[in-house]
């Protein structure tokens, strides 16, 4: 699962891996998907587990006090968006009421039967889609250093996106360049889906809309060969709404992005999960 050579010894590199910050959830395999070849690393791999229906609505119950709120939403949205572009997902946010998705900062034991360790080691976790009370559910570390743009600390986004991976359906991968792998891999700016996981997230959904294409370009309008009196410049206002499947709301008069969850990454089932909320 984790790209080490079979040896039969807990060696330095095999220890220094253990130690590694990465997702909670379990390393799952059904035993249908397990190695033909163990010289041959798995591909992804689902437990069949998905939401119904097409949209899935998200909701953030607490924010950690490292970083701005809007830089947590925007980490949020963003990384909803690598799912949703490549699939017909769409993401919604909603301020009131339940959501498929609950997003939560916690320390240690934290009531959902998987607790955090402190500084290092389990980064986040979240539960795959289901009908239980916490499926999809999505809780970070707050021990951990989330930061956004920098190599210090922990990307709350690349974190937040192999998180989501989980919670629409997606298990860990043995390709060590995917997102779901099990492993934090640290800071890219660039970061993107890798082929292994678009093929694994499109078992489960599908692949996008396509999205329709004007049949002609239109003609560009001519410009004036004079100015027509005084004129004076247009006073512009943009109240854009994207759903690009990721359900971006941009409303640039406002100072803030409304915007749709590795050390170590986790994915988790729901089979003990507490029956505190429904959904």
């Amino acid at each position: 699962m984790v790209g080490l050579p079979v040896t039969g010894v807990l060696d330095k590199r095999t220890i220094r891996k253990m130690k590694s910050p990465r997702c909670g959830v379990k390393d799952v395999l059904p035993p249908s998907k397990r190695g033909v070849s163990r010289d041959q690393p798995q591909a992804f791999h689902t437990l069949g587990l998905k939401w119904p229906r097409n949209e899935v609505t998200w909701k953030i119950v607490g924010y950690t006090g490292q970083l701005a709120q809007s830089i947590q939403r925007r980490a949020y949205y963003d990384a909803f968006r690598k799912w949703s572009d490549v699939t017909p997902l769409v993401f919604r946010e909603v301020r009131g009421g339940n959501a498929d998705i609950l997003i939560s900062y916690a320390r240690y034991n934290h009531g959902d039967g998987s607790s955090f360790d402190g500084k290092g080691g389990t980064l986040a976790h979240a539960f795959f889609p289901g009908k239980q009370p916490i499926a999809g559910d999505t809780h970070f570390d707050d021990d951990e250093k989330w930061t956004m743009g920098t190599k210090e600390g922990t990307n709350l986004e690349i974190v937040a996106a192999h998180e989501f991976g989980h919670a629409i359906g997606m298990s860990h991968s043995n390709i060590q360049e995917a997102l779901m792998a099990p492993y934090y891999q640290g800071y890219d700016p660039n970061f993107q889906l890798h082929r292994d996981d678009i093929a694994g997230i499109q078992s489960l959904y599908g692949r996008p809309r396509n999205t329709p294409r004007p049949t002609a370009r239109p003609r560009p309008t001519p410009r004036p060969t004079a100015p027509s009196g005084g004129g004076s410049n247009c006073d512009l206002k943009f109240d854009v709404i994207f759903n690009v499947t990721s359900n971006l709301m941009t409303d640039l008069d406002q100072s803030t992005l409304a915007i749709p969850k590795r050390r170590q990454l986790h994915g988790l089932g729901v089979v003990n999960a507490p029956q505190s909320r429904d959904k």
